[in-house]
């Protein structure tokens, strides 16, 4: 649970302390926040799971066990998520001010360096132009470990995004210049996944359990009106995504079937949350977050996300409000 209160202006520091060669150190204070912690989680597998930034008396200190380069996400309490890249030996830097995490000033690294002259590029830039520097950036350093989160961030959890070739051509250079780097290679599968599952294709196979056990396959999402979204219980708006779901579902006359499917990383705080909020329709939740094989089968990278599907083909992805119920009604 995210659980710090920012008061004013808070400064940001992570101060380095001697990693050895098997470890990358993370230490610092964070001024304003006197107790809380922040979720950390990895996209390629430096750390498993979720794991947490822990804060004491405005301090905190964290190494991690690291025999390669990787990729850490920092989820503050606002969920602006901040990317260090870390290594063997790094002792990682952070500066900033809470209230402009935007503007967070990252060392300890080329990487790290890297993504800090980028944002200071894209502060002010629209989302177009930002996909725009993302390629250039990319092209300039296809070798680089930010690349692959670049194509990650701004191509597959970019909801905007309807023409993946451009993307694909992205993911194989830095496939090539970095033939050992998973992340690149599950993220070119994904993208030619993704420019698979557009409107008009029909769902791909899959099966599945819900939380309580039951099958769950393609077969039975073929038949009728199908809703399927992500949705995590961490997250403080789920609970108004869940009401829209449950308004859509009875404005249909029991038209439309709901499939959901938890990032969790907690089948317990899975469990408890549908039982706190009453969610009557099938869930899946297997506690392996966004490498559930469901949602890897459905490219689904983000929360909430959103896939209509009538009698097995896709009619509609992240779809507003407005548009699912005008679907939904014809």
């Amino acid at each position: 649970m995210l659980v710090p209160t920012i008061l004013g202006l808070a400064s940001l520091v992570f101060s380095s302390c001697g990693a050895d060669s098997h470890h990358a150190r993370l230490e610092g204070r964070l001024l304003n926040i006197n107790t809380g912690e922040f979720y950390v989680y990895s996209p390629d597998g430096a750390i498993e799971g979720i794991d947490t930034l822990k804060v004491q008396g405005s301090r905190f200190s964290k190494e991690i066990s690291c025999e390669s380069e990787g990729t850490l996400i920092i989820v503050f309490p606002n969920f602006y998520e901040e990317p260090i890249f870390v290594a063997p030996g790094n002792d990682i830097e952070i500066k900033g001010d809470a209230s402009h995490l935007k503007q967070l000033v990252v060392k300890g690294s080329k990487n790290n360096k890297l993504m800090t002259a980028f944002r200071e590029q894209i502060a002010n830039s629209s989302p177009a132009e930002i996909r725009h520097y993302a390629e250039l950036f990319i092209e300039d350093n296809p070798e680089s470990i930010v690349s692959s989160y670049m194509l990650l961030k701004y191509f597959i959890q970019d909801k905007t995004m309807k023409d993946y070739s451009k993307a694909i051509k992205l993911a194989e250079l830095v496939c090539k210049e970095q033939p050992r780097n998973g992340l690149a290679k599950r993220v070119n599968q994904h993208l030619r996944s993704l420019a698979q599952l557009s409107a008009g294709k029909r769902l791909p196979s899959f099966s599945a359990r819900d939380i309580n056990g039951k099958a769950v396959t393609s077969a039975n999402v073929s038949k009728g009106l199908w809703l399927i979204y992500s949705w995590a219980s961490w997250d403080g708006s789920n609970r108004s995504t869940s009401n829209i779901v449950r308004q859509l579902k009875e404005s249909s006359n029991g038209k439309l079937n709901v499939l959901g499917i938890s990032v969790d990383a907690s089948i317990d705080a899975c469990k408890n949350y549908l039982r706190s909020d009453s969610l009557n329709w099938q869930n899946i939740c297997t506690g392996q977050m966004f490498d559930t094989p469901i949602l890897r089968t459905l490219a689904i990278t983000t929360y909430p996300s959103t896939i209509l599907v009538e009698n097995g083909k896709i009619i509609g992805k992240d779809l507003s409000r407005d548009e699912l119920e005008n679907k939904i009604k014809k």
